[in-house]
């Protein structure tokens, strides 16, 4: 088949592993070319986007220490999602070391990853 149909198929199953729990003998990221499309589909799906564990939201755009996440607006800052433990790790380490580790991409935050996690997107005074 062409490349692009592939491709399409490579994503298809992606989100198939991703929706039904399909355990994988090595990280999704080493199976696709499109890292982005990956790290999304992880987002949608609330799976860490090294290991397929649940995840939470780590903002590469830092939330808190003085940015109070229920007033900003979510929309258009970068995220990873990931588990405690990989959280805990890019914490401890830095984002750059820890995306370059992990060959990971943050993506960045739309109105579906918004509503989903129940994210602010409109910017609220104090």
């Amino acid at each position: 088949c062409d490349v692009t149909t592939a491709r399409e198929y490579i994503n298809y199953l992606i989100d198939f592993i991703l929706e039904f729990d399909v355990p994988t003998k090595v990280p999704l990221a080493d199976l696709c070319d499109d890292i982005q499309r990956m790290i999304y589909a992880c987002v949608i799906h609330k799976k860490c986007a090294i290991c397929g564990k649940p995840s939470d939201l780590h903002h590469h755009d830092r939330v808190g220490m003085g940015r109070d996440r229920t007033k900003i607006n979510h929309i258009g800052m970068l995220c990873v999602p990931l588990c405690r433990t990989h959280h805990i790790e890019v914490d401890q380490i830095g984002d750059p070391e820890f995306y370059a580790k992990y060959h990971l991409e943050p993506v960045a935050i739309d109105e579906k990853i918004a509503k989903l996690y129940n994210l602010n997107t409109k910017e609220k005074n104090s």
